[in-house]
């Protein structure tokens, strides 16, 4: 209740409860309208409190709700991991061909944060591994991130039913009003998909970048930060090693 609220309240109760002792008592209009008036507010005021007190009351339990409810369905949603590698458990060493082991680590990171091993999952689960395994040469980076472009490319068919490479042949499906492009169906679809093939073809665009790091013979281990020298980063800054050398060749 606000203080105009409280004002026309006050003066309503002071009108209604005058008018009604002064059809039993008019000889002592004076002395009742001025006893009325004195103790009107003090009445509001009184009825203020305990009105006010249960409304924030109720507020109080409506916000308690609100928070548990957010909770909850915080529970549910995907985190996406950004933290930074652990120096404990980076690694030196990483046998090229075997790919056992990343696999192993994505399904166990999987089951950690998202409560269950599948190709989504192990596809996000997969940079949180990399950035912890540290890398030593430009042909283990190349070789890693051909592993994470195979899992974003298992990810995307989960997550649509068909390849990859094979999604424009898809744009037909819906024959009653069929898609446009790629980038239609899968916004047509859902902001989940529209996500998956963005994700997708960030990886494939930084695949790309990684590939000509490595055939302009660029020296990234010294444009990166010791704690940035690991399998995810490499390829996830190509692109901007790429881009200072070239600002540095023009200087």
């Amino acid at each position: 209740m606000t203080l105009e609220g409280k004002k026309k309240y006050t003066a309503a109760l002071i009108a209604i409860i005058g008018t009604i002792v002064i059809q039993f008592a008019p000889e002592q209009e004076d002395v009742v309208m001025q006893v009325v008036t004195t103790l009107a507010p003090l009445l509001v005021g009184g009825i203020y409190i305990l009105t006010q007190g249960q409304h924030d009351k109720k507020k109080e339990e409506v916000k308690i709700e609100h928070e548990k409810s957010f909770q909850a369905e915080k529970a549910v949603i995907l985190p996406v991991s950004i933290e930074q590698p652990d120096p404990a458990v980076m690694i030196d060493e990483w046998d090229l061909p075997e790919f056992t082991e990343l696999d192993r680590r994505a399904s166990m990171k999987a089951e950690t944060d998202y409560f269950e091993a599948n190709p989504m999952t192990n596809f996000f689960a997969a940079p949180s591994v990399m950035r912890n395994i540290k890398c030593v040469s430009i042909e283990q980076a190349l070789a890693a991130w051909g592993w994470y472009e195979d899992k974003a490319e298992a990810a995307f068919a989960a997550k649509f039913g068909f390849p990859f490479g094979e999604a424009e042949e898809h744009l037909a499906d819906d024959k009653t009003c069929p898609y446009y492009s790629v980038d239609n169906m899968a916004r047509q679809k859902s902001i989940h998909h529209w996500s998956m093939l963005r994700k997708v073809r960030d990886v494939k665009k930084s695949m790309g970048d990684l590939e000509d790091l490595d055939e302009l013979q660029i020296d990234w281990s010294s444009g990166l930060a010791p704690k940035d020298r690991n399998l995810f980063t490499v390829g996830n800054y190509a692109k901007y090693l790429i881009e200072n050398f070239y600002r540095k060749e023009k200087v």
